[in-house]
């Protein structure tokens, strides 16, 4: 008969009370009185280890939603679930069987929005470490870019310095020696050379070097009997070949500051994305360990 009384109890808890004063207990009343005691501590202990867990589960996923990594849906569950443990304390407190009981049914309908939470931070956790990797791989492919347009950058800088210098030594050998063919020559090829630079878009360097050859025109006993326009652009271009390859190269150096900027971006995004898998890491409880048992 008790062990049947208990179900009943289970079923309905109004027979919870029924049982307390039902004159047909009477026979037994300290039978069932102590299975209404043993009932109400158990309801009691459910309860407690329910909200127990459930509380344990807030407080794992506090930083994700502080950090306000979890979207509408998520943080509208979770203000549900900080309300009903609320409820549940205060239902405890209450220290009656059916406030127990209240508080019980409240942890098991807390128990499955706290699972919806949880998955719904693992589906985020799969999409962020998928993100990362593709941000990874895009960051090193532009590292090696990078690396590729500054080895390409300093071969033609060593290229330039080196025609540059060449060039340089030919026209000073001609001229002392007297063959002004070969000077002409040289001074062509270098002309040609630094042409795109004079131009295109290198007005101040060309500005500074005009200065310059006006300067040396004007100080230098050697040139100055030949001073004239011809002997000013001549110089003038001498001087700039030679600064040629100390001229910055304005293609590579936009395309470096591109990929440089696209580097710092996605550098950005791995690091932002690394803090949101730690904290989704830290806000998944163990598959081992039930969320409200």
């Amino acid at each position: 008969m008790l062990a049947s009384l208990r179900k009943a109890i289970e079923m309905d808890r109004n027979l919870f009370v029924k049982a307390k004063i039902d004159p047909m207990y009477d026979n037994v009343r300290l039978q069932v009185n102590t299975l209404l005691e043993d009932v109400l501590k158990q309801t009691k202990a459910d309860a407690e280890k329910k909200l127990s867990n459930a509380e344990f589960a807030v407080k794992k996923m506090e930083m994700w939603f502080n950090n306000k990594y979890a979207s509408n849906d998520d943080v509208q569950e979770y203000k549900v679930v900080n309300n009903n443990i609320y409820d549940a304390k205060n239902k405890l407190k209450t220290q009656s069987y059916f406030g127990y009981d209240d508080a019980l049914k409240i942890m098991l309908e807390t128990k499955g929005m706290l699972e919806k939470i949880q998955t719904s931070i693992r589906n985020k956790l799969d999409s962020l470490k998928a993100d990362h990797h593709r941000y990874v791989n895009s960051a090193n492919d532009i590292a090696n870019e990078i690396s590729n347009l500054n080895k390409k950058k300093n071969k033609n800088y060593v290229e330039k310095l080196s025609v540059a210098f060449g060039l340089a030594l030919i026209m000073i050998f001609s001229y002392s020696s007297n063959q002004p063919g070969i000077f002409v020559l040289a001074m062509f090829t270098s002309l040609v050379l630094s042409i795109r630079y004079i131009w295109n878009y290198d007005y101040v360097t060309a500005i500074i070097i005009s200065f310059i050859a006006l300067i040396i025109l004007a100080i230098t006993d050697w040139m100055s009997k030949y001073f004239s326009l011809l002997s000013f652009l001549l110089l003038f271009i001498y001087l700039y070949f030679l600064a040629w390859p100390f001229v910055p190269d304005k293609t590579i150096n936009s395309k470096l500051s591109d990929l440089e900027s696209q580097h710092r971006h996605l550098k950005n995004l791995i690091n932002s994305s690394e803090g949101q898998i730690a904290t989704a890491n830290e806000s998944l409880i163990s598959r081992l360990r039930p969320l409200i048992i």
